[in-house]
């Protein structure tokens, strides 16, 4: 289990509903968030976005996630480096593509995806047991 998967369950099991908000955690539970826990969300705090936002996803990243496992095949135009003229190109979307755009959704560097992978492949694999 990730990371970030394994904070949002603590929660959980404590009573406390977390929502992605305005790019923010946001925790409404009963009562003052222990500081543990708000410390524990903190250190975790990209991890922790990335399974809210995938936990619910929006529809486009739901489309990702479909075309994903799908397999689908999707054009794309993209410069020859050898011509340097645009060209099509089959591609298939990847747990990368994936993690790059929850990245940059959350507010980190999409460079930085590979941080939220095991999320990304988490929420990928839950998909698969609810027949998404």
């Amino acid at each position: 289990m990730s990371a970030g998967v394994e904070v949002l369950d603590r929660f959980v099991r404590t009573g406390y509903d977390l929502a992605l908000k305005d790019g923010k955690i946001r925790a409404s539970g009963p009562g003052e968030l222990p500081e543990d826990l708000r410390d524990l969300a903190e250190k975790n705090r990209d991890g922790l976005k990335a399974a809210l936002l995938l936990a619910d996803p929006p529809d486009w990243l739901e489309d990702l996630i479909k075309r994903w496992w799908d397999g689908a095949e999707t054009p794309v135009r993209r410069t020859n480096p050898v011509t340097g003229k645009p060209e099509v190109y089959v591609v298939r979307v990847t747990v990368r593509e994936i993690a790059t755009a929850t990245a940059a959704k959350v507010g980190m560097d999409p460079l930085d995806w590979i941080a939220i992978r095991e999320e990304v492949e988490a929420a990928l694999g839950s998909w698969e047991d609810t027949g998404n």
